[in-house]
């Protein structure tokens, strides 16, 4: 399985990332824009990586934000994905902890820039089944207002899991979710 990382360094290293290209299982590493740089890795655990590349940045005393994407994202998304991990400090930054700023800020381009991913990556009966569960705040309520069965209801949940990398039985991905996609699909069913 192949994983991008991207990572927002503070400071160009040429020793840095000299020793991230020995990284074990290494696919490639290549500069994507100023301090920032893209890393492919083949078959290997994630976080043992993400721990190479913490430790490698202790060493060299380098600030490293890192956004590991194993959605492959593209366009306006990333970019702005990108634009969101470097104003962040060291850390391992997810899909939601970064949309979290996008959120709070009402960035309305970021949300937008997602939005459109959501739509295109979900049918518009997931959308629904995603904002009904967080209303409801629980499967038990969910599936009754949706006429579902439980089952039914957990499986569309690992289905939209799958394909964002959004977990809506955790606040901060339920809270990017709903922050982003309530707004549109109410403006939809006023329509």
């Amino acid at each position: 399985m192949n994983e991008l990382i991207y990572l927002s360094i503070s400071k160009t290293n040429p020793d840095f990332i000299e020793y991230l290209h020995d990284m074990p299982n290494l696919k490639s590493i290549n500069n994507y824009s100023k301090n920032i740089w893209v890393i492919q890795i083949n078959d290997m655990d994630l976080d043992d990586t993400l721990e190479t590349i913490k430790n490698l940045s202790d060493d060299f005393y380098v600030d490293v934000s890192i956004f590991p994407d194993s959605l492959f994202l593209t366009g306006n998304l990333l970019n702005d994905l990108i634009y969101l991990l470097k104003d962040k400090k060291t850390g391992v930054f997810s899909l939601s902890n970064l949309l979290v700023d996008a959120v709070l800020l009402n960035d309305i381009k970021i949300e937008n820039d997602f939005r459109i991913f959501l739509e295109n990556k979900l049918s518009k009966d997931l959308i629904e089944t995603g904002l009904v569960f967080i209303e409801q705040g629980n499967t038990i309520k969910a599936a009754n207002s949706l006429y579902l069965h439980r089952n039914t209801l957990n499986y569309r949940l690992s289905v939209i899991k799958k394909s964002t990398s959004l977990d809506l039985k955790r606040f901060v991905d339920a809270f990017v979710f709903y922050g982003i996609m309530s707004s549109k699909f109410v403006q939809d069913e006023h329509r």
